[in-house]
């Protein structure tokens, strides 16, 4: 199986840094960020702390939930990878498969939300 790199384009629209060959970094999955020629990895919310992080900013971050209603996902992308990601425990995401994944947490949240 092949790993694609992410487009450069993709780069500057998610505010995600470029892999810079022979920089050394103690990010974890750097094979995968080399191969997707990123900084740091591009990996679905996966770790314990990306998912409290998702639910912070679910609840504190107006891009994340705009009075109850869809996000808007392209800035949310951005925030979360500027102002997040560290290759250690918060990886990259890309606008797309954040969109999948984090749809089903925001319908779970906002159903919560019915509930109180």
């Amino acid at each position: 199986m092949e790993i694609l790199p992410i487009p450069s384009i993709q780069h500057t629209k998610a505010l995600m840094q470029p892999n810079i060959p022979g920089v050394i970094s103690k990010s974890h999955h750097q094979f995968l960020a080399k191969q997707q020629q990123t900084q740091f990895a591009v990996i679905a919310v996966h770790t314990v702390p990306e998912k409290l992080l998702f639910s912070h900013l679910i609840q504190t971050d107006p891009f994340f939930n705009w009075d109850k209603q869809e996000p808007d996902w392209k800035t949310a992308v951005q925030i979360w990878n500027c102002d997040h990601a560290d290759g250690k425990v918060i990886f990259y995401k890309v606008q797309d498969p954040i969109n999948v994944i984090s749809k089903i947490s925001f319908i779970n949240y906002t159903s919560s939300l019915r509930n109180i």
